[in-house]
């Protein structure tokens, strides 16, 4: 099996990320069970096809297994690797969700969180899951990467939805999370 292994962060702090050359024998369930992935929980998966809908670029999902997986769509994948810090900043934020466990709960829902989230912005805040998510994300990428990242993010919300009461409360939510860190 041929794979590229991209590092990131130093000592205990290092985060692998492997990608796959070529799909694994019997996919996800191959993944899962492969020596490769013997000692991790967490996999990232990449949607060549855009098939999954539950997530715009990337999402942090639990298995019933316990097994956590961030989802992520190809244009995602391939600015990690060319490094487009808003790509990079993707993949920390939601490893930052696995790191503090924000979905490893099994009673969790995501229809309360979104609840949450969209009050909390409403009322000018944010909800403490993704100000800490952020927050792993800057032990990897300086302020001013991240600061970049969701300027770019921003930019591409808009471009996506353009006018959009939901892609308007997702950027001023940015906004809010964008002054937290600063």
């Amino acid at each position: 099996m041929k794979f590229q292994i991209i590092p990131f962060g130093k000592g205990k702090n290092r985060i692998l990320f492997i990608h796959l050359k070529r799909p694994m024998k019997n996919g996800f369930a191959g993944m899962v069970t492969s020596n490769i992935f013997k000692d991790e929980r967490i996999a990232i998966m990449v949607d060549n096809e855009n098939t999954v809908t539950d997530y715009d670029f990337a999402g942090l999902t639990l298995t019933k297994t316990g097994f956590s997986s961030i989802n992520m769509d190809k244009e995602v994948f391939y600015g990690i690797k060319q490094g487009n810090p808003m790509a990079r900043m993707i993949l920390f934020h939601e490893l930052g969700h696995y790191y503090y466990g924000d979905l490893q709960n099994k009673d969790f829902k995501q229809e309360e969180y979104q609840k949450r989230r969209e009050n909390a912005i409403k009322n000018g805040g944010v909800v403490d899951e993704e100000v800490r998510a952020d927050a792993f994300a800057l032990n990897y990428l300086d302020l001013e990467y991240v600061t970049k990242a969701l300027e770019i993010l921003k930019e591409k919300i808009q471009e996506k939805y353009g006018p959009d009461k939901d892609a308007e409360l997702i950027i001023e939510e940015i906004n809010i999370r964008m002054q937290k860190i600063s």
